[in-house]
């Protein structure tokens, strides 16, 4: 179930997973999606969905993660029972994790409660920034990538980086000297492997 906060609003907030071509095509997406949307349709109450992420692909910077999220969403909501109110909230200014969090955070406050829905593998780092930005918050892992490894090693293969958002806490330099090229760098290889057809 979700976290009920705001009186009686159950609030989710939903990291992005890039920015694909065609959204509607995306089957990592609807995956991922969709099982938040099957948590979002257990609640019998009013749900604030947040969905954060900027312009991440290079090669469509008009396009948004928050805005393909909503799209897919709205399609998702129109073939099946929707929450008797649902606010969905866009946070589109951030290209990165912790950005992202830092402006839900801002909209939402430290002390909100609410079910954080990332992708598996990133796991550890969600978790690392979400115990100390939002404390309330549950980070709830989810499992939907075609081209992820066996759970485990995936999650193994992310610790290098999780290990060096851990070190730019700490070290705030880092941040814009190590993490920000490392994530352009990641961006323009996910836009590149995103615009290759599919076999």
């Amino acid at each position: 179930m979700g976290t009920q906060t705001m009186g009686k609003t159950a609030i989710f907030y939903v990291n992005g997973y890039g920015v694909p071509p065609e959204v509607m095509e995306d089957a990592n997406y609807a995956r991922y999606l969709g099982q938040v949307l099957r948590r979002v349709r257990r609640e019998d109450g009013p749900v604030r969905l947040y969905l954060a992420g900027g312009a991440t692909n290079p090669l469509l910077p008009g396009r948004t993660e928050a805005a393909a999220m909503e799209q897919l969403v709205r399609e998702f909501l129109s073939f099946g029972p929707a929450p008797p109110s649902l606010d969905i909230v866009r946070l589109e200014a951030a290209t990165d994790l912790r950005g992202n969090l830092e402006a839900f955070r801002a909209h939402a406050g430290v002390n909100v409660e609410a079910a954080v829905f990332c992708e598996y593998a990133r796991q550890d780092r969600v978790r690392f920034y979400v115990r100390r930005l939002l404390p309330r918050c549950r980070v709830h892992p989810l499992t939907f990538d075609q081209d992820q490894y066996p759970r485990t090693a995936d999650r193994l293969r992310q610790l290098p980086e999780t290990l060096l958002h851990v070190l730019a806490w700490y070290v705030p330099p880092l941040r814009p000297l190590v993490l920000t090229p490392l994530r352009a760098r990641h961006m323009r290889r996910d836009a590149v492997r995103r615009a290759r057809p599919s076999p």
